[in-house]
């Protein structure tokens, strides 16, 4: 199961993607031209085992 803290960075992600943009830019001190396309992928790869049955 996902972790309280897993779950909130997910939403924040997934509510706001040019964050990702923003965190490279200024924690890793990359320069990337403004006006990036970002976009939200498909989030469906799990590969950890759940109660739904998931992997077996």
């Amino acid at each position: 199961m996902p972790s309280p803290l897993h779950d909130t960075l997910n939403e924040l992600f997934r509510d706001r993607p040019s964050l990702a943009v923003e965190l490279i830019r200024e924690l890793d001190d990359v320069d990337l031209p403004e006006g990036l396309p970002v976009q939200l992928g498909d989030n469906n790869l799990n590969d950890r085992p759940s109660k739904d049955g998931g992997l077996k």
